[in-house]
């Protein structure tokens, strides 16, 4: 996916030094390897006056509680996005989206403190409140059950970040006591740590 060699076809010619990053053309399928069962879709609703960002690896039911959606239906899940991207809910807006089952331990800390605390964790069939030395989280056995959806994205559409801007995907490394180093731009103005803010 992540071709690091220099050709004289690319137009880049010696502006770019040694390191450069760009993603070949093509279709890529995320998670492709994922099953039927890891798989959802769901509406969501920005009932609120801000716009709210997700995250690509945040535990669904714990984004902003100005989102509406079925938080139940969602547990154990996060948006089916490239990693590291986020989603964008302007006020009012409603939008189906694609969600993958989480992997690795599954065990989830809850970010907010109702997550955590909710005493019906423990009756949602596979879940558990477990309480560990950093505090309680969930143990997420089980998915829900969903249609199979896979989620296809381009090096040119939205959602992935690479280089300084989306008309110039390159990381320049440096090469000498001249060059600044690397230039990376992945936010625009205002938005740092709003994904951590919004959740």
């Amino acid at each position: 996916m992540v071709d690091v060699a220099r050709t004289p076809s690319d137009g880049l010619g010696d502006s770019v030094g040694p390191g450069a990053v760009r993603v070949r053309p093509g279709t890529i399928v995320l998670n492709a390897d994922r099953a039927d069962e890891e798989r959802l879709r769901l509406v969501v609703v920005n009932a609120g006056d801000r716009p709210i960002q997700i995250g690509s690896h945040l535990h669904l039911p714990d984004a902003n509680s100005a989102l509406e959606f079925d938080r139940e239906a969602a547990r154990g899940f996060r948006l089916d996005i490239p990693s590291g991207t986020s989603q964008r809910f302007e006020p009012g807006a409603s939008r189906e989206v694609a969600l993958v089952a989480l992997r690795g331990n599954r065990r989830v800390p809850g970010i907010q403190v109702k997550t955590t605390a909710d005493a019906e964790l423990g009756q949602v069939p596979g879940i558990q409140v477990q309480t560990t030395a950093e505090g309680p989280g969930i143990q997420v056995e089980t998915t829900a059950e969903g249609p199979g959806i896979q989620v296809e994205t381009t090096a040119e559409g939205p959602g992935i970040q690479v280089g300084t801007t989306a008309d110039d995907p390159r990381i320049p490394v440096q090469t000498t006591a001249d060059d600044p180093g690397i230039s990376v731009r992945t936010t625009a103005e205002g938005e740092l740590g709003r994904v951590r803010r919004d959740g």
